[in-house]
């Protein structure tokens, strides 16, 4: 077939483009500007054209050439395919669907998580050194499990949407980083002591680990300088849990603790279950959280101390065995932010592989104009290593199943077709009602008039911007060229088309 003429509208993946000219007489499109002079001359070799999502076979073109058998789209979409005149022309037509499904239901996944626990915005917070100066000023996020989630379209990627302490201080060490080798990707929603965080620090500098999502670190808020400059990591200020629903519920698990002790019934969610009989009037309660607890000075200042209620899940900054040795009853808040920690941990995987902040910063500086954006790394089939298979642990691996992600665990018990959607929204509308808060926020990989977004859109912190990368990953371009070059070599050797259209 190294005589055959197939005509290549645009630059795509660098490996297609190698496989065409290995096995096809290619000619490259736009490396002809005279294009009407370039038809005629050559109009009567091409027998097959390659286009994508921006760039099809429109009916000038097919009519163009009039040995035209097939027209196969290096995408799932067919919007830029004259299908009518495929169909009088009896031109056959073949696209890529099924093998972008898992990767743009993951950014369909991470953009939610994105926009609604505000990752990109933290993240930044970060770099930008802001957390060492207060609080964390963005304030609290929104919960994206429990959602109700509308999908315009429950076709495949629609139908992958819906589905889807001291004796462990660096338990993550060189031996379990070298372990996960450069492909692979650290998460870190627990415990900042968990990672020895020089070494992790040392293997993402060098290349010997491929990404990280760390919302803890070891001396928090101190965050190692170096990953500041590295694309591949996702840095947030210990956000976990915050969120408006479960702050409120961790709240009210505070005050219920309190009120049943002081009404002499069972505590909800005791750790310890020794009561202490009332010793005083003054001060019978302590208050902290994951941050400042009650250390034996503090517990033995109060003489009729009989509880401390952490507002976290965490016990780090209580001294139990103080509380033990002194018969204090002691409360944490779990189970209610289970579901933040897990979505954030998907959302951080999500982020780290698919680098949506990365796109987000690409998008608003106007980049995508003057450049392609780089391929990420799919999410969906990877091997998910989850320390501890608690109630969190667990609720990632859920998720992660929902990805058909395999799981790994170390725990002390066994334990219709189209590409462009942009025109799915009303722009304009859309952009008012975000600036006006009429609309809470946005996650958005396609645009109505692309590469050309809307300038209202960069000042907003609740909208992530992504320049149409849902299915630019390397494994899953792979795949469809091969299903284009599959589909090429089917037709010309008459046999029976991999996934035709029609």
């Amino acid at each position: 077939m190294e005589t055959t003429g197939v005509l290549l509208r645009c630059p795509m993946y660098a490996y297609l483009e190698k496989e065409l000219d290995n096995r096809f007489k290619l000619y490259r499109f736009w490396n002809f500007p005279q294009r009407k002079e370039f038809l005629s001359e050559n109009g009567n070799s091409i027998r097959a054209v390659v286009g994508n999502a921006s760039l099809g076979a429109d009916a000038e073109l097919i009519d163009a050439l009039p040995n035209l058998e097939i027209v196969s789209s290096f995408s799932g979409g067919l919007d830029k395919i004259d299908l009518a005149k495929c169909r009088e022309k009896g031109i056959r037509v073949t696209n890529t669907p099924d093998v972008l499904t898992g990767d743009i239901a993951d950014l369909a996944i991470g953009l939610m998580l994105a926009v609604l626990r505000r990752i990109c915005e933290c993240d930044r917070h970060v770099r930008k050194g802001l957390w060492k100066m207060g609080s964390f000023e963005l304030g609290l996020t929104t919960k994206f499990s429990g959602r109700t989630i509308g999908i315009i379209g429950l076709g495949r990627i629609g139908s992958a949407i819906a589905k889807r302490a001291e004796e462990t201080r660096h338990i993550v060490n060189r031996e379990a980083i070298d372990a996960l080798g450069p492909e692979g990707v650290l998460i870190n929603i627990g415990r900042g002591p968990h990672v020895d965080e020089r070494v992790m620090v040392s293997a993402l500098v060098e290349g010997r680990l491929a990404g990280a999502g760390l919302d803890v670190f070891e001396n928090e808020p101190c965050v190692p300088e170096e990953l500041f400059a590295l694309d591949n990591v996702v840095l947030l200020p210990h956000v976990g849990s915050d969120t408006v629903e479960t702050c409120k519920a961790m709240a009210d698990l505070v005050i219920s603790n309190l009120e049943a002790h002081f009404l002499n019934e069972p505590l909800l969610t005791p750790v310890k279950k020794e009561f202490l009989s009332e010793n005083g009037n003054s001060i019978r309660a302590v208050v902290g959280n994951a941050f400042i607890g009650a250390d034996a000075e503090l517990i033995d200042t109060p003489p009729n101390l009989e509880i401390v209620s952490s507002f976290s899940v965490g016990l780090d900054k209580i001294d139990l065995a103080k509380c033990k040795e002194k018969g204090i009853l002691v409360t944490n808040t779990p189970d209610v932010l289970t579901d933040d920690v897990a979505d954030l941990a998907i959302g951080l995987m999500l982020s780290v592989l698919r680098k949506i902040c990365v796109g987000d910063r690409h998008v608003r500086k106007g980049l995508w104009k003057m450049s392609s954006y780089k391929l990420t790394t799919k999410f969906s089939g990877k091997t998910i290593g989850i320390i501890g298979l608690g109630r969190i642990g667990s609720a990632i691996a859920k998720r992660a199943e929902g990805f058909d992600c395999q799981i790994c665990y170390h725990s002390r018990t066994e334990k219709q077709n189209t590409s462009y959607k942009g025109s799915h929204v009303d722009e304009r509308e859309m952009v008012l009602a975000l600036v006006e808060g009429r609309l809470g926020g946005a996650g958005l990989d396609v645009f109505e008039n692309e590469p050309n977004v809307p300038e209202e859109l960069f000042g907003l912190d609740n909208v992530v911007l992504l320049p149409h990368v849902g299915s630019g990953t390397v494994e899953t371009r792979k795949v469809m060229a091969d299903l284009v070059l599959g589909n090429l070599e089917a037709h010309f050797l008459n046999k029976p088309l991999l996934t035709p259209v029609v």
